[in-house]
Parts: C-alpha cells; sequence; structure tokens
C-alpha cells in the first residue's frame, strides 16, 4: 500500500523534530492538548491545521512562522537574520518520491535542518528502499547532492546511481577494468554487487 503524504503532517513533524520530541504525544502534552488524536487525524490526512492548533503551536514556539504552520506559505523561521541560533539553520528541498519524481522537478516543499547536518547537499529526499538497510530505515530522510560524470568519483563513498536499466544506491569501487565500475551493496544480504560501464551513468548522486 503507497504511503498517503499530507503536507499538513509534514509541518507538523518538522516541529516535532526539530524541537526533538520524543512522541506525538509528549509534543501534544507541551502545547497543552490532553489527547494527540487530533495529530493523528492530521497525520492520516482527515484532519487539516486548524487556526486554533496554529495558535497553540505559536504560543510555545513564538520563533516559528503562524502562517507557515497554518498554511506552509513562507519560511519556518520568519527571523533568522536576528536571531543567531537560527543563522545555523538552512532549508533544503525536499522530494517525498525520489527517485520515481527527481530534480529539477519542483520539490514538494521545503525541510529545515542544521547547515552542518545538510553541508553540501542539493535536496532532501525520502528512504523508499531497503538498499541502505541499516545505514538508513526506510521513511528516513536523507540528503543528496549532484555529480558532475566528467569528474573523479570518491571510491569507498555511497551514491545514488542513475542508468537506463537500473536506479539504486550503492558505494562506488574501482573495477579491474578500465571504463567499467563496481556498485557496491550496501544490504549485502538481499543485494549483489554490480559492474557496469561508467558511461552507462546518466546521473550520479552523493550521499552526504
Amino acid at each position: 500500500m503507497k504511503n498517503f503524504y499530507s503536507p499538513e503532517w509534514e509541518r507538523i513533524s518538522q516541529i516535532i523534530r526539530h524541537y526533538n520530541f520524543t512522541s506525538i504525544l509528549s509534543f501534544a502534552r507541551h502545547i497543552g492538548l490532553q489527547r494527540s488524536e487530533n495529530l493523528y487525524q492530521i497525520k492520516r490526512g482527515n484532519n487539516r491545521i486548524s487556526r486554533e492548533l496554529a495558535e497553540r503551536i505559536s504560543e510555545h514556539f513564538p520563533e516559528l512562522n503562524k502562517a507557515w504552520i497554518l498554511t506552509g506559505e513562507g519560511k519556518m523561521f520568519p527571523n533568522e537574520e536576528s536571531n543567531p541560533i537560527l543563522k545555523q539553520i538552512a532549508e533544503i528541498p525536499f522530494f517525498p518520491d525520489f527517485p520515481t519524481i527527481r530534480p529539477p522537478a519542483d520539490p514538494d516543499k521545503f525541510l529545515y535542518y542544521s547547515k552542518q547536518l545538510i553541508a553540501n547537499a542539493d535536496f532532501a529526499v525520502r528512504c523508499n528502499t531497503d538498499e541502505l538497510t541499516p545505514l538508513y530505515k526506510r521513511e528516513a530522510v536523507i540528503f543528496l547532492r549532484r555529480c558532475a560524470l566528467d569528474k573523479p568519483v570518491v571510491y569507498g563513498e555511497l551514491y545514488f546511481v542513475v542508468t537506463d536499466y537500473c536506479r539504486i544506491y550503492r558505494k562506488l569501487r574501482k573495477a579491474p577494468h578500465d571504463g567499467e565500475i563496481v556498485l557496491e551493496s550496501h544490504n549485502r544480504e538481499k543485494y549483489d554487487d554490480m559492474v557496469i560501464a561508467f558511461e552507462d551513468i546518466r546521473e550520479l548522486y552523493i550521499v552526504e
């Protein structure tokens, strides 16, 4: 069954992650809700973020942009320039259906993380595969940077490789024959290594 994607819930989830709440219930109690059912209904796509809920969140986290909480418009933190802590936070485009829908299509939304965590990534994606188990679980957010194919690759690093016949996450290793490259599986219990011609690669992204 395809996972339902709720933009309303994505904003709530960003707040929960940013402030390191351990559960939906702990977040609900922090903002004064006796029960977390309304939040779960938002997660399921049955409810939208009400003005009352946005007010509650804004009251407890005044640094957040109330309009962003309610509608998704604008930035999560409107006063970044005046707050030294917020200066360490950056926004990054997010693609929940990658690699089915790939850049340069418009992102679903922007997520907010520390600049140190994002590093030099171009965009964030949802991990929709078990190829990266146990390094990344399904639904985890990972960061990718597009690589120029005329530049040297970094052997031993993890990449997302796009060819005409596969789209896979693999570590790149030097092949014994010139013009080829080894795609080393991370989840070796389920996936085999591959050897392909480097010229077959159409797009290449390194996992930051």
